[in-house]
């Protein structure tokens, strides 16, 4: 004989009975609540995992294509077996180099306007970081690098994606050189720079190199009274030219001394300003100053009765100067 107890509320539904119901409809609440709870949890969970992708889904590119090449000819360039110099024409592909891609973020100037809709006005939403200007968004402090490595990356082209871009390109006896470039996958061309063709391939990038040895340049500078007034200019006949002050050339690392071939500036080191005249139209040349202050003659028949020194020396000055400037030697004239 088996016997089982079962537990149930009394007939009366006393006290007993209230709470046992009480705590049973507590459950079927629970358990309705939590599945709702369930299935509210499961559709956020989707929805964040569609937002994330959406978030992630790569931006639109374009397959970049790169050619390098000479920027102009040079008969002497050391590209010969063992440095020896053979020409190289103007065109002509650079086959190895190597190169690293920069996002340019230097900012652009379509935000014209501080109306309303435009990104710049204190309306719109997400103000200030919707306005790109310097004065606003403040200048960038580096440039991200997108890529870098050698011409092998190129062979099949790159997919870069749609933006603006700085590439710089390095090669043996080559000066480093570089492009600016954009990459727009809704336009044609793809791909565009300053100085591009119509004749161009859409997708391509040009970088042209200067091969060694650069050539050689001349810098000339005027010397001038500037008094009537002080405008940094020549006010002609009121100025005069003026004799006998020293020119000098700086660049990053300091005073220059010597032209590319090691010879000292101007044969003696020392680059004197002289009086030097163009009467209309002809070349009178070198004539001595009126005064001990090294004042230039004034002709009224010249162009610009002026004096130049010729701090170059000819032309053998590197063309990578930044800075001339010219100092008086006391009582040069006496």
């Amino acid at each position: 004989m088996r016997l089982g107890i079962r537990a149930e509320p009394p007939p009366d539904n006393g006290l007993l009975g209230d709470v046992m119901e009480s705590v049973a409809a507590s459950k079927t609440r629970h358990v309705e609540r939590s599945s709702r709870g369930a299935w509210q949890a499961v559709l956020t969970g989707t929805l964040l995992l569609l937002a994330a992708f959406l978030l992630a889904a790569p931006a639109q590119a374009a397959t970049v294509a790169l050619k390098v090449v000479s920027a102009r000819s040079e008969p002497n360039w050391p590209g010969g077996t063992g440095g020896a110099p053979v020409p190289v024409a103007k065109g002509a592909p650079v086959p190895a180099y190597k190169y690293i891609i920069n996002i340019d973020n230097t900012g652009t100037t379509t935000q014209r306007s501080p109306a309303l809709g435009t990104g710049c006005n204190t309306a719109d939403p997400g103000y200030p970081d919707s306005c790109f200007w310097t004065s606003i968004a403040g200048a960038q402090g580096h440039s991200p690098i997108f890529t870098q490595g050698d011409q092998a990356d190129f062979a099949a082209g790159m997919d870069i994606p749609d933006g603006r871009y700085l590439i710089s390109v390095l090669a043996d006896n080559y000066k480093l050189d570089g492009r600016h470039f954009t990459v727009d996958s809704t336009k044609t061309p793809v791909v565009t720079w300053e100085g591009k063709k119509s004749t161009d391939p859409a997708n391509e990038v040009m970088v042209e190199l200067q091969p060694w040895p650069l050539p050689d340049a001349q810098i000339q500078a005027a010397v001038f009274e500037d008094i009537s007034p002080v405008n940094s200019a020549p006010d002609l006949p009121a100025e005069h030219g003026l004799a006998g002050f020293q020119g000098h050339i700086v660049d990053y690392l300091g005073e220059v001394t010597t032209d590319v071939y090691g010879a000292p500036l101007c044969d003696t080191g020392r680059c004197l300003s002289a009086c030097y005249v163009v009467s209309g139209g002809v070349d009178v040349g070198v004539v001595q100053p009126v005064d001990k202050a090294g004042r230039c003659p004034t002709d009224p028949a010249a162009a610009g009765p002026m004096s130049y020194c010729d701090v170059g020396g000819g032309k053998r000055v590197p063309p990578y100067l930044t800075n001339t400037s010219a100092t008086a030697p006391f009582n040069a004239f006496t």
